[in-house]
């Protein structure tokens, strides 16, 4: 398929009569299944796709990609094996079958399925469903003669719809990697995409606002079933009490390494929906 063959999802897009803000995007069940889907990739593999489409500088996302990184610049020495080391770049997805049935899959390593031309049957959403989505990822059904009240439910009153513009966006692959990049680093990727060009607002809230929420979040059963420990040297600036860095066993960098294949809706999930990125936090809690 070309470039201009290429399939396209559709979507309505409300934006205030300012168009300074997305208020809200009708959907169908295609353009939601792929939105929940970025729940399902492994952290590697985000940064894999985000890397693959901006090839001359990647995005950063905070120190998930000087983790990446740091597994892309290591010697071969010091793995296993070359193909350990590519389980870490690419990592390989529990839910490959769901993720093959998408009409459009931003993790390019799984080959598009059926659903990828005409009839399209659902993969996490009843296929017939329509959904209203938030600015912030909020996703509600879309249920005649209730809509008003969805919108209230998503902050949104009758002044907020006075002289509300009504856009339609497509979204094909390249376009659907760029909403994944800004769901992890802004509050309002929807305004971001559609009107701001791809400049944001920050996902994650100031320290002072948040403190320590998302440790103090981490789910009890998770963490009571893993009593190891694990031993770190520490290096610290004595006048600053800044930490400089830690030298490690294999255990710990195994682990280190091993995150890039948790899938980003099991880190979510640990952390009580409050990962701090508002957006994929507010997706989850959606489900």
């Amino acid at each position: 398929m070309s470039k201009d063959e290429e399939l396209k999802l559709h979507i309505k897009v409300v934006v205030n009569k300012q168009r300074t803000k997305v208020l809200f995007a009708e959907a169908g069940s295609d353009f939601t299944d792929v939105l929940l889907s970025f729940l399902l990739l492994p952290l590697g593999a985000i940064l894999k796709v985000l890397e693959k489409q901006n090839v001359d500088e990647a995005p950063a996302i905070g120190s998930l990609s000087t983790l990446y990184r740091g597994v892309v610049n290591l010697d071969i020495g010091h793995f296993q094996t070359e193909v350990a080391k590519q389980k870490l770049l690419t990592p390989a997805s529990c839910y490959d079958a769901e993720l093959r049935k998408l009409r459009l899959n931003v993790y390019n390593a799984i080959p598009a399925g059926p659903n990828s031309v005409n009839r399209y049957d659902g993969v996490f959403t009843e296929s017939a469903a329509s959904f209203i989505i938030s600015d912030d990822l909020k996703v509600m059904p879309n249920v005649m003669g209730s809509f008003m009240e969805t919108l209230r439910g998503l902050g949104i009153d009758g002044t907020d719809i006075d002289g509300a513009e009504t856009m339609n966006v497509a979204f094909g692959s390249k376009e659907i990697v760029d909403l994944l990049r800004l769901s992890l680093v802004s509050r309002n990727p929807l305004t971001a995409f559609v009107l701001s060009g791809g400049q944001i607002r920050l996902a994650s809230k100031k320290s002072n606002e948040q403190g320590n929420a998302p440790l103090q979040c981490i789910n009890e059963k998770v963490a009571s079933t893993n009593s190891k420990k694990m031993i770190l040297k520490a290096t610290m600036q004595k006048s600053t009490n800044k930490f400089l860095f830690a030298q490690a066993d294999n255990d710990f960098i195994n682990f280190l390494f091993g995150m890039l294949t948790v899938p980003l809706g099991s880190v979510v999930w640990y952390l009580g929906s409050n990962s701090g990125l508002e957006a994929i936090d507010n997706l989850h809690r959606s489900i």
